[in-house]
């Protein structure tokens, strides 16, 4: 079954996790500094839309025994941008798209090769972003800031980051 991909993932293989890591899946849950989390079978998934949490996370990984890169290929875990695009050549993961709901638009999903479920895996209490809040009457566009445009639901009166998709200017 797909797992999310969302702002930056980090995907991880479970068979990894088990071979490679003192105290497995157990151990892999401590260490998961958020709530965007979410498996099958094969991949567990962790979203992250900063590049510190990020990098902190890779470097825990990397300290439990597991490998992100060998010889240039992702091996243990792959870290794959919602644009579909690992950041290294992975030969066991394939990064397709699946329709949920109602939703006119796509939800990017990585799936462990051969695997042809279609249903999506996605963290607890998940709600799609809408990539088109300007069409949206509730949202309204604040600003784009740390490579996330905000905006303010004027519903709750919240904030909402989603990864930016304006071009910046230099």
């Amino acid at each position: 079954m797909p797992v999310l991909v969302e702002a930056t993932s980090v995907i991880i293989k479970r068979t990894s996790v088990q071979s490679k890591i003192d105290g497995g899946q157990v151990f892999l849950a401590k260490i998961i500094p958020n709530q965007t989390v979410c498996a099958d079978d094969y991949l567990v998934r962790v979203g992250f839309m900063t590049g510190p949490a990020l990098h902190e996370f890779v470097v825990a990984l990397e300290a439990a025994g597991l490998n992100c890169l060998v010889d240039g290929m992702a091996t243990d875990f792959a870290i794959v941008d919602q644009d579909q695009r690992p950041h290294a050549p992975c030969n066991w993961l394939e990064v397709t798209t699946v329709s949920i709901g109602e939703l006119d638009t796509p939800i990017t999903a990585a799936r462990l090769v051969g695997d042809t479920s279609t249903e999506i895996s996605l963290p607890q209490g998940w709600k799609p972003n809408i990539m088109s809040h300007e069409k949206s009457e509730t949202l309204g566009y604040l600003r784009t800031e740390n490579g996330n445009d905000v905006f303010l639901d004027t519903t709750t009166g919240k904030e909402l980051f989603t990864p930016s998709t304006r071009k910046t200017e230099h």
